[in-house]
């Protein structure tokens, strides 16, 4: 008797290549289309089985676009919702791997033309499928649990041996293999896997190629993830050139390069630089796949992460909303791209002073990424110190709330924690959690302890080599200002704080965070008796408190002692 886990969590499918996998709701996906697929391809008897590769491929493709497939239900019973329950995260894991292996075997297959070709590859890929699921299956394992890493290592190791003589067949595995790796945080096996899979397809298929494209645009979002900003950038430049050579400007592969390098310019505060690559991208998108396809909705979202960190935050929410409805339409309501876009959806609420507003949006991504990643993954941890700051905001909202910042202390250590594990000590979100941790002990008073933790922020950017007018770089420089004027250090603090200014306006004009650092500024030059050139800065950050759109409401309340102790000076 064979206990076989067949369920299929499905997080994203941008081709049929390119596949990865989180498990959040079981319950879901033993409904769906996937585990039977996949059982139909496991099939003992052969009239029972897909009667080619090209058959399994066309069900696959007939999944991701939507359509009814070929597979008919069959009574999974009460034998395999069991295991599932008792499995959850190792059967998520396994299925994760078992739609990229299939994805991958048979989009290779479906490019295969000669009928012995795709007769000898639907053996093996049988084999290896039923190899996989062997590793969870309790009949085989006497029981023990079996970890989603320690699974996806060995299916890593299967596919070295497995497909020696498939070389296509193999670089669309370990890309989509890859991505599961990436998905879950473990960047170094996801950059083992994916430069593997791009030196074999620039090997075939030379440059220019889709596949081959693709793969670099892959690479180089998973460099950015781990701010390798020049290394991505380097490969994308060369990766855009070639493709625009090689194929139409209008190609879904170019654009899947322009949306690499618009992300990563965007994570280096080139704005300006990364919009038209990122509106490109999604014009192409739209016009070639659809607007419901997947990378559309990625492409809603990268588009929102720009407009949020320019301050323009309307049409920032507008595109994060539309994308949050595309995800949730695609995979349901678990899914941690869903997540990942309801929580910046928060932060931009957050950003418009909506503090009520923005805690559900901020929870709910919370609990989604933790049931889909568990509690040691970089997004997770993101939400986690988003939800902190909207804490400790609170709390300085409501005249320093002590039970407030008690509640966010541990989880802004808990992301740091997170991301050092990781990434290492020199890295971008390093840093700027040491920051928030920071601001934390401003909001209680505490400028020893603020000042050590900003200048330690200030020394990872050092040591991550932030670019000097990377929009990161002011949040510690005007924490560090205020915390030396907290000490009664103003002249310490001024050229700190004129550095933020000066970062600020030249970065992201228009900004709501210029009007923070002038409102600092300003304090600042009365502590040091210029009482003139105070009034005429903080008036200039009231006007832009005024007239923009931020998150003024804890910046007006400093901004109205500020300019009480201006009025009583006069």
């Amino acid at each position: 008797m064979c206990s076989r886990p067949v369920v299929a969590a499905v997080r994203e499918s941008e081709a049929a290549s390119r596949r990865s996998s989180t498990p959040a709701s079981l319950s879901r996906a033993l409904r769906g289309d996937l585990d039977r697929i996949a059982l139909k391809a496991l099939r003992k008897e052969p009239v029972r089985r897909y009667h080619s590769a090209e058959a399994l491929a066309r069900d696959v493709e007939r999944h991701l676009g939507g359509f009814p497939i070929e597979a008919r239900p069959d009574t999974l019973g009460y034998r395999v919702g069991t295991f599932a329950k008792r499995h959850r995260v190792v059967v998520g894991a396994a299925l994760a791997v078992l739609l990229a292996i299939v994805g991958g075997l048979s989009g290779a297959l479906w490019w295969a033309g000669q009928a012995s070709q795709e007769r000898d590859r639907a053996v093996a890929s049988r084999e290896m499928l039923l190899s996989l699921l062997g590793d969870v299956d309790p009949d085989q394992t006497g029981g023990r649990e079996v970890s989603a890493l320690a699974l996806l290592d060995h299916t890593a190791e299967r596919l070295r041996i497995g497909l020696r003589g498939d070389d296509r067949t193999r670089a669309a595995v370990e890309a989509a293999v890859g991505k599961v790796y990436g998905n879950l945080g473990e960047f170094e096996r996801a950059e083992v896997l994916q430069r593997s899979a791009l030196r074999t397809r620039q090997e075939a298929l030379g440059a220019g190629h889709p596949d081959v494209l693709q793969s670099q645009a892959d690479l180089a979002l998973l460099l950015t993830r781990q701010s390798r900003h020049e290394e991505a950038e380097q490969m994308l430049r060369g990766a855009l050139a070639a493709g625009r050579r090689q194929l139409d400007a209008e190609h879904p592969a170019v654009a899947a390069v322009q949306h690499a390098i618009g992300v990563a310019l965007t994570q280096q505060g080139r704005f300006a630089e990364a919009e038209p690559h990122l509106h490109h991208a999604l014009m192409v998108r739209r016009t070639a796949l659809g607007a419901d396809a997947p990378v559309v909705a990625h492409s809603l979202a990268a588009m929102g992460s720009l407009l949020r960190r320019q301050g323009r935050l309307e049409e920032a929410e507008s595109h994060y909303r539309a994308a949050a409805d595309r995800y949730r339409a695609l995979y349901g309501s678990e899914n941690p791209r869903l997540g990942s876009a309801l929580n910046e959806i928060g932060v931009i609420r957050k950003n418009s002073g909506d503090y009520r507003g923005a805690e559900p949006y901020y929870r709910q991504a919370l609990a989604i990424l933790e049931d889909s990643y568990g509690d040691r993954h970089p997004d997770y941890a993101r939400a986690m110190s988003n939800l902190a700051l909207l804490l400790k905001d609170r709390a300085i909202l409501l005249g320093g709330d002590p039970a407030l910042l008690d509640e966010a202390e541990p989880m802004l250590l808990r992301s740091l924690a997170i991301y050092r594990d990781l990434h290492g000590d020199a890295h971008l979100r390093v840093g700027h959690t040491e920051a928030h941790i920071g601001m934390l002990h401003l909001a209680r008073g505490h400028g020893p302890e603020a000042e050590r933790w900003f200048r330690q922020s200030l020394a990872t950017h050092d040591a991550a080599e932030t670019p000097a007018l990377h929009t990161a770089r002011p949040y510690p420089l005007t924490g560090l200002g205020e915390a030396l004027l907290l000490r009664g250090r103003a002249a310490e603090a001024e050229p700190v704080l004129r550095e933020a200014l000066r970062i600020r306006q030249a970065s992201t004009p228009g900004h709501w965070r210029i009007a923070e650092a002038q409102s600092a500024l300003a304090e600042c030059l009365f502590r040091l008796g210029r009482v003139a050139a105070a009034d005429r800065l903080l008036t200039t950050a009231e006007r832009r408190m005024r007239e923009g759109d931020g998150e003024f409401a804890r910046l007006a309340l400093a901004t109205r002692e500020r300019r009480a102790l201006l009025d009583a000076a006069r």
